[in-house]
């Protein structure tokens, strides 16, 4: 391993401001819930601020409330006790649940939904887990975003279609099929109801979890943490915490890329638990792509657009940036760049430059006009939890 650099700093406040999501799976599979869609596809916007997916729905009626759509959990999904007591939902069951890991299974009650009406599709007699969504009402409240009403899990989908494009702030659903032989389309293993699919980081090679309610980046296992090479050594970072758990999470960047589907992610940033067997893709990763899962077919797709929107903006200035809440967060500085010349460093955060705030990957050129500026101009950047203003060299 190597030493701890500069970037230590970074990877604390990664891991404690986006700590690997709860996880709930259904024990018992004695499911029933069929779709009904008013058009051959149906688009429905989507809200991922908070680093989850949130779709707003209608239950029995009433409505709408926000729901994350997680394909990390198993079974129909999950409700809020008080949306259920508030709804007049009656226990049908009591099922077992657990977070995967088969530690600490607990005992959860079960209702029956007559009907979620999402948009333009109805889904009918719906059985849904009564418990709390605990990953981060702390963090919704942060962003300004309404704390989620319950959980959607992927076994809900199973006879569609479901597209979720993280770029394009919206899902699909539909009837259609993946074929075999399509462009980055993978199989997945589904042992548990869940979609896992192989990546590869170096010369290993892990079976993942495709996990939207994992606000986290990429999960490891604690066995891998000899295996890679880390930009800086891990660190235990924060807790994780599931439904029945909690956890160390030792947290660094990757020196490799990360390989998905003929992609490949530079210096991913990565988390290391003693807890799961296997890895974890959580938003971090997830949000470059447009992920279509057919699992009927048991094939998952991932489209992403390699040439970076506002490519040339980003080449001037000399990094390369992801989303990151509706923001550029840096992931490579060129040596020499302007970028370099200012301070930038991998992890950094653009929020403003001049007096133009970025909203979209650089995209209002506001970088452009103050690279072509006599003029100093200041660059408000977020490194970690402080905001900081840098001059932007030329």
């Amino acid at each position: 391993m190597r030493s701890v650099g500069k970037s230590l700093h970074l990877a604390l406040v990664l891991a404690l401001f986006l700590p690997v999501a709860s996880k709930s799976h259904e024990i018992i599979k004695n499911l029933d819930g069929h779709a009904e869609l008013a058009q051959a596809l149906v688009t429905i916007p989507i809200d991922h601020v908070s680093r989850h997916v949130i779709v707003n729905l209608r239950v029995n009626g009433f409505g709408p409330f926000p729901f994350v759509l997680d394909t990390g959990a198993s079974g129909h999904g999950s409700i809020d006790p008080k949306v259920a007591k508030r709804l007049s939902l009656i226990p049908v069951d009591e099922v077992s649940v657990d977070d995967g890991s088969g530690i600490n299974t607990s005992k959860a009650n079960r209702v029956k939904v007559e009907e979620l009406i999402l948009a333009g599709v109805t889904f009918r007699d719906v059985t849904l887990v009564v418990g709390e969504f605990s990953s981060n009402a702390d963090h919704a409240e942060a962003v300004h975003a309404e704390a989620p009403c319950g959980i959607l899990g992927l076994e809900l989908f199973r006879d569609l279609m479901l597209t979720i494009d993280y770029p394009g702030n919206h899902i699909e659903l539909s009837r259609d099929e993946l074929g075999p032989t399509g462009p980055h389309v993978l199989s997945f293993k589904s042992p548990d109801g869940l979609a896992y699919v192989n990546l590869e980081v170096e010369n290993e090679t892990l079976s993942a979890c495709i996990d939207t309610g994992s606000q986290a980046d990429c999960v490891f296992p604690m066995t891998f943490i000899d295996r890679l090479s880390p930009v800086f050594e891990p660190v235990i970072a924060s807790k994780g915490r599931t439904t029945n758990n909690r956890y160390d999470i030792l947290s660094t960047v990757l020196e490799h890329p990360l390989r998905l589907a003929g992609h490949e992610l530079p210096r991913p940033s990565a988390d290391f638990v003693d807890f799961y067997p296997q890895g974890i893709l959580g938003y971090g990763v997830l949000s470059e792509f447009r992920i279509t899962f057919d699992q009927i077919n048991r094939r998952v797709q991932f489209e992403r657009n390699d040439d970076f929107s506002h490519a040339g903006t980003q080449d001037r200035l000399g990094i390369r940036a992801r989303p990151w809440y509706g923001l550029p967060k840096v992931i490579q500085v060129r040596k020499g760049s302007p970028a370099a010349r200012s301070g930038l460093r991998v992890g950094d955060v653009l929020l403003q430059v001049g007096e133009a705030r970025i909203t979209d990957l650089l995209s209002d050129g506001a970088v452009d006009n103050a690279l072509a500026s006599d003029q100093m101009v200041d660059m408000v950047i977020r490194r970690g939890g402080r905001r900081i203003t840098l001059k932007l060299q030329k």
